[in-house]
């Protein structure tokens, strides 16, 4: 396990454009055959001030690189997500069945009821995300639409 997990680390991530190794560490992972190789940065030698202050240079210009990456990925995912969701509105004060999963050993997921929890939808964020009210939860949680569904009452008439 230790190697697949040293070759996952080494290889380039497509959101990042990075290695986990290189992002954490600020330099490329070596590995066995860099070993056996002989050095061929003997005349590179630098003093450990001027090593440490190109590690953090080379740190923080990955870190710029990496938030700018994730966040085009996060942007495109999250397209992607929403063009297959069904167009639904909610209104403010409206009773809604918030999609929550919940796996039970032993039991079947086929049967089990997801929509289990209910809330009140407390403020629209934008056409694919509402504020949400979920009753046994402190704070208020932001859920996507596709994962509610409004409660229909149906009037009774008596006669």
């Amino acid at each position: 396990m230790p190697y697949v997990t040293f070759c996952y680390n080494a290889a380039t991530h497509s959101a990042t454009g990075f290695s986990p190794f290189y992002i954490n560490t600020g330099r490329q992972p070596r590995w066995t055959v860099d070993l056996w190789l002989p050095d061929t940065n003997v005349k590179n030698k630098k003093t450990l001030p001027k090593y440490v202050a190109e590690v953090i240079e080379r740190h923080d210009k990955v870190d710029r690189i990496v938030r700018e990456n994730l966040k085009v990925a996060s942007e495109s995912s999250s397209r992607w997500y929403d063009q297959r969701v069904k167009p639904r509105s909610f209104t403010n004060g409206d009773e809604v069945r918030v999609f929550m999963p919940r796996r039970t050993r032993g039991h079947t997921p086929k049967w089990s009821n997801n929509y289990r929890s209910t809330g009140m939808v407390v403020k629209k964020i934008n056409d694919s995300a509402y504020i949400v009210k979920i009753k046994g939860y402190k704070e208020p949680k932001v859920v996507h639409t596709d994962k509610l569904k409004l409660i229909h009452h149906f009037d009774v008439k008596t006669e």
